[in-house]
């Protein structure tokens, strides 16, 4: 089973209202939501094949960014609070969330879950 037809067969993810953006096992964004393209102002094939932290504002929450998504690759979810630009420029602060998305008991992709 791939990543995405993991995720996007969970009713969790269908039926979330938060911003939600599944990354691949290197941290690249491979799929979003609904309410992720309005969060960013892009589009998920906008934002696919791109990384989170490029959005992000200061280069602390990336280097926290990267963190998180080592520590989902190893099971764990963790969250903090960041800032990032949407399409227009404007300054966005999230809670955000990420989580190890599991198959069989292995990781096999993340979730980030973005809240105003």
């Amino acid at each position: 089973m791939d990543i995405l037809k993991a995720l996007t067969e969970n009713e969790f993810y269908l039926q979330k209202e938060d911003a939600i953006l599944l990354f691949d096992l290197t941290g690249i964004i491979i799929n979003g939501n609904r309410s992720a393209e309005e969060l960013t102002g892009f589009s998920v094939g906008e934002l696919c094949q791109s990384r989170l932290n490029s959005l992000v504002i200061e280069e602390k929450d990336s280097n926290i960014l990267h963190y998180l998504l080592i520590r989902a690759e190893d099971g764990f979810t963790e969250n903090t609070e960041m800032a990032i630009r949407n399409k227009s420029g404007e300054r966005i602060d999230l809670a955000i969330e990420i989580a190890p998305l599991f198959v069989n008991d292995n990781v096999i992709g993340m979730y980030g879950t973005l809240k105003r």
